[in-house]
């Protein structure tokens, strides 16, 4: 099963990056009148046994000279979530500061075995939005 799971991964980080070279524009950041942000990495790869949960974590930074304020987060498969985790939500209380960075975390629970693929966003009080691939593996 771990060669499987192997080959599964191998083949979803492929196409993670072709998505990713494609639209790159896109993800790299959104700006807001006085802030920038970004987010790394565009991908998340997480695999796991199904029924059980893994986390994995993406870095938002403000390049711009304004707060940026959090204001959502949300997966289009419920596999995938924003935790809230992270110290995005701890050391800034969603508030993000110019020129700092904080961490986001992400939750995977796969309900079948086989690799899942969705996109992820985080949205900002300034009206700008983030996106992150979600990739997963289910195991047995």
């Amino acid at each position: 099963m771990r060669s499987v799971a192997k080959k599964v991964i191998a083949k979803t980080s492929t196409i993670v990056a072709t998505i990713v070279l494609v639209i790159a524009a896109c993800l790299i950041g959104a700006t807001s009148a006085t802030a920038t942000v970004k987010v790394k990495p565009l991908a998340l790869v997480m695999t796991q046994t199904v029924g059980d949960i893994t986390y994995s974590v993406v870095t938002i930074t403000n390049t711009g000279s304004g707060t940026e304020t959090i204001v959502g987060g949300y997966a289009s498969l419920s596999q995938f979530w924003p935790t809230w985790g992270g110290t995005c939500n701890v050391t800034y209380a969603y508030v993000i500061p110019a020129h700092t960075s904080c961490t986001l975390q992400w939750g995977f629970k796969p309900t079948a075995i086989g690799p899942i693929t969705t996109i992820g966003n985080v949205t900002f009080k300034s009206g700008a939005t983030l996106y992150v691939f979600l990739n997963g593996v289910g195991t047995s």
